[in-house]
């Protein structure tokens, strides 16, 4: 089963279709974002605002349990400064 990573109204797609144990990734510009996890039409679960910087890397994991679907958000800084 794959997921979508979209804008939260569902209309933007930010990563198409994931499988499980498989990545994908976006470059994106600096921006304030709510994000969802979708079947089909189905928001399955929203993240609150984040907030993306040119200059960090944003990781999401999205977690299937017995408990339902979760998104974890892990921020990484990029230091490009020698």
């Amino acid at each position: 089963k794959t997921l979508p990573l979209k804008t939260t109204n569902g209309k933007t797609s930010i990563i198409a279709d994931i499988a499980p144990d498989h990545l994908g990734f976006r470059e994106i510009n600096a921006m304030a974002l709510n994000m969802a996890i979708f079947n089909g039409s189905i928001k399955l679960r929203e993240t609150n605002q984040q907030q993306l910087h040119k200059d960090r890397v944003t990781n999401i994991a999205i977690i299937d349990s017995e408990q339902g679907i979760a998104i974890a958000i892990m921020l990484s800084n990029t230091n490009t400064r020698i």
